[in-house]
């Protein structure tokens, strides 16, 4: 059962690269492989099935048996008995039938929640098709996230925090797409490579990678997107796809990536933890 969920959470890749009748098939490679992690899910809910068949053998079984432990209760009650040990026995198997219907329920959960997910990206993926096909944006799923790349260069100018027209039409339309997700919100992430800034506006990369996040952002408000929604986060030379020892590497890694947050039921619950605390 976790072998499954981990398969799909930990990041199924669906690289998105090329030009011309390249990235169709791209295109369709990824969806190919959407299948298979829909695939994977089916197997999942096979998985879940089963136990769900068991669970509810084993939760049959305890309810038979606490009805049991009541008559005997009541009776050695009748009696005048001492039924201490008994009713201590009956805590035992309520506490054990309590928590199997809570893990088949954490199950059920997990299976809706990744169904829904892998449903928002086939959408994605079908509205962004045109743009993947034009080289202007990637789509992906990276560390279970669900990710949309676009290229720095198509964005701002060298060492810019202004917006080309081109970067604008296309921020335009991502926005557009990422408007209509109903129920999610997004992070706008702006990423440099290794060269060093050293000017009055951005002493180093830190100071650009943020300002360029906060400018997409900004203009993905004023074309639709709730500030509510979104944020921006710069993360300097810190997170590379590509090596900074030749241009082509150094060309991926000056990147913005918007990124479908989890919601906070899609978070492990660490209030345990708090209450420990």
């Amino acid at each position: 059962m976790s072998r499954c969920w981990n398969y799909l959470l930990c990041g199924v890749m669906v690289p998105l690269l090329g030009s011309g009748c390249v990235l169709k098939t791209r295109y369709d490679e990824a969806l190919l492989q959407l299948d298979a992690c829909e695939q994977a899910v089916v197997a999942c809910n096979g998985e879940v099935a089963t136990l769900n068949e068991n669970l509810t053998s084993c939760g049959h079984a305890r309810r038979e048996a606490l009805q049991q432990i009541d008559d005997l209760i009541a009776q050695l009650e009748a009696a005048g008995t001492d039924v201490t040990r008994l009713q201590a026995e009956r805590a035992r198997v309520s506490n054990e039938l309590a928590l199997a219907e809570d893990q088949l329920a954490e199950m059920e959960r997990k299976r809706a929640q990744e169904q829904a997910r892998l449903a928002t990206f086939r959408q994605m993926l079908k509205q962004f098709q045109a743009m993947i096909d034009s080289g202007q944006i990637e789509v992906k799923i990276e560390r279970g996230r669900m990710v949309v790349k676009m290229a720095s260069a198509i964005l701002f100018g060298s060492g810019s925090t202004t917006l080309k027209d081109e970067g604008k039409t296309v921020i335009g339309e991502v926005s557009s797409v990422l408007a209509g997700i109903e129920g999610r919100s997004f992070q706008v992430e702006g990423h440099t490579d290794d060269q060093p800034m050293n000017s009055a506006r951005f002493p180093s990369n830190w100071e650009l990678s943020v300002a360029r996040a906060t400018e997409v952002v900004r203009y993905m408000v004023e074309n639709g997107m709730a500030p509510e929604r979104i944020s921006a986060a710069g993360y300097a030379e810190f997170m590379p796809v590509s090596s900074n020892d030749d241009p082509d590497g150094r060309a991926l890694n000056r990147r913005i990536e918007i990124v479908l947050m989890p919601n906070m039921d899609e978070l492990p619950d660490l209030s345990a933890l708090e209450e420990e605390n």
